[in-house]
């Protein structure tokens, strides 16, 4: 995964959502930031997901 060009694509602006939600959502709705660690993954394996179904094409 280090040299997983996907990867590091995708994970900046994960990352950045991830911590402004964290610092500027009410304190009773933070717990909705996790949720975007949830969004990248399912995005990053979907874009594996389509890139193999390609190539095997």
């Amino acid at each position: 995964m280090r040299y997983d060009k996907k990867y590091w694509i995708l994970f900046p602006p994960f990352i950045i959502t991830a911590l402004v939600l964290a610092i500027y959502l009410p304190a009773e709705k933070r717990f909705y930031s996790p949720f975007v660690g949830i969004a990248f993954w399912i995005t990053y394996y979907c874009w594996k997901y389509i890139e193999n179904k390609r190539s095997t094409k």
